[in-house]
């Protein structure tokens, strides 16, 4: 049975140095206390422009919803195939605010939804690499009904601030972009096409001008711009078990089981900080003034000034 915890636990204080690997200083340590909250299996954070907590919960096929203070507010969704209900759901993106989208792994698609969780749209997610049909079906209210899963298995999901969608297809092992009309979609990171070719990625995120993809197989990050074009990559060799990439307030963030990188926008190293919990984790977002850690099995919050 899950704990619900006293919301003072919320906010746990800690003191920290600042400290950069670039100047050639020990990595902090991030000391954490007792979670806010704990699920059965969790496996991304996703955070909205107004600081609302997204968790997908895979065994329990339910997005978790969380105030920005960790006070618990809502349980969306349930198993099965109909509209609003998951399948594994493996992470959520409300990076927009007015939407939010579900990685609806084992049912194979991307759902959409308004802030209110009323459906909009679901996209069945391939791994056809061969599938560029510009009039793939968008199941929406009143249309044709979603009947069975897509193979494509999507793990994660990221929109950018134009609207334009992208998904990691795992069986197919790249990214699929789809325009804001959901029109018009290609394949990112295929072998054979240069540089930049995914091999295992895990998790994305889209900012304003760059997609950044976080990839196991090359234990690095892999920069493109919007339309897939590779740009370089991070660390490559390095981010070992890398698990997550995400936005901070100087750049981004690249997750291990252990520790945490973070890259200023131009992609220089600028810190390391090591995270004292007994289970790896899976996920982590970055504010001005707290961590928001994410285990498997646990969400904490470390207020950081």
């Amino acid at each position: 049975m899950k704990r619900h915890y006293p919301r003072f636990f919320a906010l746990l204080i800690v003191s920290l140095h600042s400290i950069t690997v670039s100047l050639g200083q020990e990595p902090d340590t991030l000391f954490v206390g007792p979670p806010v909250y704990e699920f059965t299996r969790a496996s991304h954070l996703g955070i909205s422009p107004d600081g609302l907590l997204y968790v997908p919960d895979r065994d329990e096929n339910v997005i978790h919803v969380f105030a920005a203070d960790g006070v618990y507010l809502n349980r969306l969704g349930g198993p099965g195939l109909a509209e609003g209900q998951f399948d594994e759901p493996a992470d959520v993106d409300p990076a927009l605010g007015l939407v939010v989208n579900v990685a609806d792994t084992q049912n194979g698609r991307i759902q959409r939804f308004t802030k209110e969780f009323r459906f909009i749209e679901s996209l069945p997610v391939s791994s056809d690499q061969d599938d560029l049909d510009e009039d793939d079906p968008s199941f929406r209210q009143g249309e044709a009904q979603f009947k069975s899963p897509s193979d494509g298995l999507p793990i994660a999901v990221s929109s950018s601030p134009a609207d334009d969608l992208y998904v990691i297809s795992a069986r197919a092992n790249l990214v699929i972009r789809w325009d804001r009309e959901r029109r018009n979609k290609w394949w990112i990171g295929r072998q054979g096409q240069g540089p930049g070719y995914l091999v295992e990625p895990v998790d994305l995120l889209a900012t304003e001008n760059l997609l950044y993809v976080a990839d196991r197989g090359c234990a690095c990050v892999l920069i493109y711009d919007l339309f897939g074009t590779y740009v370089r990559s991070l660390s490559e060799g390095h981010l070992r078990e890398i698990r997550s990439v995400t936005r901070s307030p100087e750049g981004v963030l690249a997750i291990m089981p252990d520790r945490i990188i973070e890259f200023d926008s131009s992609g220089l190293r600028i810190s390391e900080t090591f995270v004292d919990l007994t289970d790896p984790l899976v996920d982590a977002v970055k504010t001005r003034d707290r961590w928001i850690l994410l285990t498997e099995w646990s969400l904490y919050f470390v207020r950081t000034r």
